[in-house]
Parts: C-alpha cells; sequence; structure tokens
C-alpha cells in the first residue's frame, strides 16, 4: 500500500495515496470471488422461497427474518473488512453469529419458537422502561406520555408472567412474580447449543466481544502499537488488511450455515451441489495461500 499522509489526514473516507482497492484486489481476489458468488446465490434464495406470513407460522416467519438479517451483517462485516476498518468489521461479524444461532436453534428446536418469543416479550419491556427512564430526565416531563408507555409496560409484563407460568412454572417455585420474571432469560450460549455451532461461539462470539465492548486488549490491538514493557510505541488507526482471507473465510461458513438452516426450516430445497461446489472452491483457495482454515 501508499503512504498514510492522506489517511492521517482525513481518515477512511480519504484514503487515495494508501491503494487499498488494489492491494485487496492483488492478494485476496480468489477469497472475495468466492464469497461474492457464494452471497449472490444466499441473497437470491430469500426471494425464491414460499414466506409464512406470522400470523400463519411465526416459527418459520422468524427464521426468514433472521436469515435476512444474517445476510446483511454479514455483507456488511465485509464491506468493512475490504476497507481495512477490522475492529468494526468484527462487530458485525460477532452480531450475524448472534442471529445465526438464533436461527439455527428455531430450525433444529420447533418447540423453541416459546423461549424465544417469551425472551422477545420480555425485551420489549425492558426497552419500553427504558425509554421511561429517558423521559423522566427531560424537562419539562411528558406526564401523560411517561404514563402511557408505563402503563403498556405493565400490562405486558402482567401478560409475560402469565405465559411464564403456563411455560416455564419452575420458575415460579419459592421465587416472586418479580424474581421469577428476572430469571427468566435466554442466553446467546443456549442458542448456539441448540443450533449445534458451540465452537463458533467459543471460538469467534466470545471472542469477538472485546470489539464490541472497547476492552482494553481491542483498544491495544486497532490503535496502539506497545513496546515490550507495555507502554505506548505510537498511536495507529491505518487500516488492517492481513489475515483477510481468514476473515472472509470465516464469513462464508457463517453464509452457508444460514442457508443449511434456512432451507431445512422452510422445508426448501436448497442447491446442495452448487453451494459444496462453492465450499470446495473457498477451501481450494486456502491451499493455494498454503493456508489453514481456522
Amino acid at each position: 500500500m501508499g503512504d498514510l499522509t492522506d489517511f492521517e489526514r482525513e481518515g477512511f473516507f480519504k484514503v487515495d495515496s494508501l491503494n487499498v482497492p488494489e492491494y485487496v484486489e492483488e492478494n485476496f481476489a480468489p477469497f472475495l470471488e468466492v464469497f461474492y458468488r457464494l452471497n449472490k446465490l444466499a441473497w437470491s434464495l430469500q426471494y425464491e422461497m414460499k414466506l409464512p406470513k406470522p400470523e400463519n407460522d411465526i416459527r418459520r416467519a422468524w427464521c426468514t427474518v433472521l436469515y435476512a438479517r444474517t445476510l446483511n451483517f454479514v455483507q456488511a462485516a465485509v464491506m468493512l473488512a475490504t476497507k481495512g476498518m477490522r475492529v468494526q468489521a468484527d462487530t458485525q461479524h460477532r452480531c450475524a453469529l448472534e442471529t445465526l444461532f438464533k436461527l439455527g436453534a428455531l430450525t433444529n428446536d420447533e418447540q423453541f419458537i416459546i423461549e424465544y418469543d417469551l425472551a422477545e416479550r420480555k425485551d420489549h419491556i425492558r426497552q419500553g422502561r427504558a425509554f421511561v427512564t429517558y423521559l423522566n430526565r427531560r424537562k419539562p416531563k411528558d406526564k401523560a406520555l411517561i404514563k402511557q408507555i408505563e402503563a403498556s409496560c405493565k400490562a405486558k409484563e402482567s401478560d409475560l408472567i402469565e405465559r411464564l407460568k403456563a411455560h416455564r412454572p419452575e420458575l415460579f417455585e419459592g421465587r416472586s412474580e418479580k424474581e421469577a420474571l428476572k430469571k427468566s432469560s435466554v442466553t446467546t450460549e443456549q442458542y448456539a447449543r441448540i443450533a449445534e455451532r458451540l465452537d463458533m461461539y467459543d471460538l469467534h462470539y466470545r471472542m469477538g466481544s472485546a470489539s464490541v465492548h472497547s476492552d482494553a486488549k481491542s483498544l491495544e490491538d486497532g490503535h496502539f502499537e506497545l513496546n515490550e514493557d507495555g507502554t505506548v510505541k505510537k498511536f495507529k488507526n491505518e487500516p488492517h488488511l492481513e489475515d483477510l482471507d481468514m476473515v472472509i473465510h470465516t464469513l462464508c461458513y457463517i453464509v452457508l450455515d444460514a442457508v443449511e438452516f434456512v432451507g431445512k426450516a422452510l422445508e426448501y430445497d436448497v442447491p446442495e451441489a452448487e453451494l459444496r461446489i462453492i465450499a470446495e472452491a473457498l477451501e481450494a483457495c486456502h491451499k493455494n495461500a498454503g493456508s489453514v482454515p481456522k
């Protein structure tokens, strides 16, 4: 790549001197070609499948939504990664994994839609209460709106408690309704376990939390070069394009898994032969590059 003059002055929106597109094309073109081919196939499938209406089949409807969202997160990750914005790409990668795990869980366990729906209802209540907290800080207070949202949250909470009593009565043994409601939850690890993707959860999702939550390690890796004693040698924030092939490889397998899950959930015959050819082409890229997929 070229010098950093333009970049240091104007950031990622002005990187002409770095020749990033040329560098990516020269070093990672085969990997990107495979991704574009896979993405095109996966993207078009959502318009070919018979999409159910939520009122008729809520589980399959949610699966189609989660499939679409997974593809969008993956595309965003590739766009950012190929511009050198690796930390930002990692956040999109983690979001893609979260939706993939949910899609896989709903696909593999048809009854899990109940747990999923209860978790979504609890999250909606939490969001409503957060908005009330915000409104209470504003001056002057909109008391009518606050009262309206509080009443809505209270009604939703009462409804959720009754649903939990019917579905998970063990939560209420020795607990008050408030305690039982607080205890009810579905973790991302549970989604990953039911989706049979715990390896992806441990290797990519959990480790990816550093980028999302901006812990000290991610800040060091992304923005500083350190001396051996841990002191800051220099500030750096230039494009990060190393190991881009591994990033693309991982994102491709998220798409492959998403296609598998949604095809199973909607009982749709996905083009398995073509998907297998794409997967083989992806592995061939690594053999040619002399690297090993992680």
